[in-house]
Order: C-alpha cells, then structure tokens, then sequence
C-alpha cells in the first residue's frame, strides 16, 4: 500500500542501472584496447564502416516504399544532423589514444 515500490520493481531499475553503466563503460574499454593494434583514424573508418553496412539494407527497404525518394536535399540534410555526432565520436577515440583511459574518463563524465 502507499507509494513504495515493489521488490519487482527494484530488481528492474537495478537491471537498468546496471545496464546503463555496461553500455556506458564497455566501448571506451573496446576503443583503448584497439589503440595498441589500430590508429584512431582507422578505429573510426572501421567502426563507421560496419554502421553505414547496418543500415544501407533499412535504407534500400525503406527506398522502395511509395513516395520515399532519398533526394540531394535530404541526403545532406541527414548528413548535416549527424556531423556533431561523428565530431563527438573521432575526439573520444582522439582522446583515448593522447590521454589514457583514466583522464579520459574523468573528463568524458565531467
């Protein structure tokens, strides 16, 4: 009774707790990791690359769609908005490799 939460509802915000910190944590371990076989520069082409091959079959699918033609215009429109998101991740990778897991760490959750 009253507004306190079950013990189910508990065991599922620690499930998201926990989550959030292995998704938050585990690519920088990946990035570090790779920095003694892979430069920054290639890190970023190969982890780029296997996005853009996961999402070039959703783009065919929805290609074929009526009335969803993939213009100039909205190419650079969809390139535009995920510039910042491509600067954010080259400088982590950037910054791993300069500074080391631990000041990057301090300053990436500051």
């Amino acid at each position: 009774m009253g507004n306190s939460p079950s013990k189910a509802d508990r065991s599922t915000g620690y499930a998201a707790i926990f989550a959030t910190v292995v998704i938050w944590s585990v690519p920088s371990l990946f990035q570090y990791y790779l920095n003694n076989y892979y430069d920054p520069w290639a890190q970023n082409f190969y982890r780029y690359s296997a996005a853009c091959l996961g999402i070039v079959p959703f783009l065919f699918l929805r290609s074929r769609q009526p009335g969803a033609e993939l213009t100039s215009r909205l190419f650079w429109l969809c390139l535009l908005a995920c510039l910042p998101n491509v600067v954010h991740q080259v400088g982590q990778v950037l910054a791993l490799y300069y500074m080391g897991p631990g000041v990057y760490a301090i300053f990436g959750r500051t």
